[in-house]
């Protein structure tokens, strides 16, 4: 049985309800309250959609590994089976942006028929640049489209991975099995 990990959340935490019509034109949300940016840590932005309209690919491990970094985590459309390739890029009042790439897909709310592909800055051997902290430390606005027309109903930002969080072993899953204490 899955449980909700309430003592892995943090004051950067934050969903804005939309919807926003996403497609392949290039869109700017902008949003009333910038989202801040923590301190330390990887925080990931969920395009959250239907999840009885859509699923997550189920791709090889050659097909993941061989996979380009902006593609290797997405979600199918269920009735036409097209692959949606969203692209995400923030950015600050100064003009500072950060282009993020695909790094997970689950369910980031309390909702379960809903679905998400996260968005996080580089990491692990794609780690080429400095950590979004030292070039942003708030985000007033970002810059969304698709390959393939989506609804995006909501977006979550949340921190999902600190060191501070040794309970549940420096990662902030949504969702994980009990017995990991």
């Amino acid at each position: 049985m899955a449980l909700l990990v309430s003592a892995c959340s943090f004051p950067e935490d934050e969903k804005i309800s939309g919807p926003w019509d996403v497609s392949d034109e290039e869109q700017r949300v902008r949003f009333n309250t910038p989202l801040q940016v923590a301190d330390e840590g990887l925080q990931t932005l969920y395009l959250v959609v239907d999840g009885k309209r859509y699923e997550e690919t189920t791709q090889s491990v050659d097909e993941f590994v061989n996979a380009p970094p902006d593609v290797a985590f997405s979600l199918r459309r269920k009735d036409d089976h097209k692959v949606l390739h969203p692209h995400v890029v923030v950015g600050d009042k100064n003009g500072n942006t950060l282009k993020l790439i695909p790094t997970v897909v689950m369910n980031p709310t309390e909702d379960p028929s809903s679905i998400a592909v996260g968005f996080s800055e580089k990491i692990g051997p794609r780690a080429d640049r400095p950590p979004l902290q030292e070039i942003m430390n708030e985000i007033h606005w970002i810059e969304i489209r698709s390959n393939h027309p989506v609804t995006v109903e909501a977006l979550v930002w949340k921190v999902s991975r600190h060191p501070d969080l040794h309970h549940c072993m420096g990662a902030c899953p949504t969702r994980w099995l009990p017995g990991f204490d």
